[in-house]
């Protein structure tokens, strides 16, 4: 335990995520082999983009106490099909299919695929490069774990606004309401629910970014996210966790391969990130490195992680 925070008021429980994503995902996956006639209306593009990935996190479980802060890292490739549907000269529909997996280099039971789909509906505030825009986006996925109770349904909708400032600079601000309906646990305390993985969290988000050679972009963002959170640690620092914290959820671990408990309370994290992104193959490619850097606080704990990630994208 590092430092003591004021208590947080408990995430407002809803389902409209899950109900949204069930009425318009089925529609995703149609819409991209679907031909739509119109006036000014039409299909304009196809999307294929490919990307892998490695990935280095030094707090994977985001653990309250050092001693029991565990690292990894993992191979993360990722595919993204679809179409992108003008409706207006101003409005685009952006459909797609979206398969990522990860296969972790030490705990293996991390291991994990997931496919889904997405539905994204972008404006421009008028004509021109510099003109703002909006865009709303909703999005669900199936994620199976090899551990079997890290399977979830994820489910997300969000806003993004953004606008370029001149030739170099562009900033994006962004809101997001994320669902996860996971699976029960093996049980650890009779009297507390077992379902870890069913979290709501909603996140607010601002980035900028900077093209600082004619083909290097840097970009800046910081996140603030709040609501359920899961944390893993050994069983003599759990007694802790019980005595400060109002626990949501608790369940045994075998993902860590020690004897480990995880459990579900409500928090805040602030997140701060830092990218660079080069660009090959005539534009149709780029060379990415980023870090980022989380800080979580709940009622009585607080951690810290890092991220850093390496990959390739290609767009065709």
């Amino acid at each position: 335990m590092r430092r003591g925070i004021p208590d947080l008021p408990p995430s407002p429980p809803s389902t409209r995520a899950e109900r949204l994503a069930a009425f318009f995902l089925p529609i995703a996956f149609s819409l991209l082999f679907v031909n739509v006639n119109g006036a000014s209306a039409e299909w304009v593009e196809w999307i294929a983009d490919a990307e892998v990935g490695l990935v280095h996190e030094d707090n994977i479980n985001r653990s309250a106490w050092a001693s029991n802060e565990k690292k990894d890292t993992s191979l993360v490739p990722a595919v993204s099909l679809g179409r992108i549907y003008q409706l207006a000269d101003a409005t685009r529909l952006r459909v797609t299919a979206d398969f990522e997996a990860a296969a972790y280099d030490k705990y293996d039971l991390l291991n994990y695929w997931k496919a889904g789909a997405a539905l994204a509906l972008r404006h421009k505030l008028g004509v021109g490069p510099d003109v703002p825009w909006v865009q709303a986006r909703l999005a669900g996925a199936y994620m199976d774990a090899r551990d079997e109770m890290r399977e979830s349904k994820l489910y997300s909708a969000g806003l993004l606004a953004g606008k370029r400032f001149d030739e170099r600079i562009d900033a994006r601000i962004g809101y997001t309401y994320d669902v996860r309906d996971g699976k029960d646990g093996p049980v650890s305390s009779p009297s507390i629910p077992t379902d870890v993985f069913d979290q709501r969290a909603q996140t607010v988000s601002l980035d900028a970014g900077y093209i600082l050679a004619d083909r290097l972009l840097v970009t800046a963002g910081y996140a603030y996210r709040y609501g359920d959170t899961d944390s893993a640690c050994d069983g003599e620092n759990i007694a802790t966790v019980l005595a400060g914290e109002d626990v949501k959820a608790l369940a045994t671990e075998s993902a860590f391969r020690e004897p480990f408990c995880v459990y579900r309370l409500t928090g805040r994290v602030h997140s701060i990130s830092l990218s660079a992104s080069y660009s090959v193959l005539k534009g149709h490619g780029s060379l990415n490195l980023g870090f980022q850097r989380s800080y979580g606080k709940s009622r009585s704990l607080d951690y810290e992680s890092g991220v850093i990630r390496a990959g390739f994208v290609y767009s065709y």
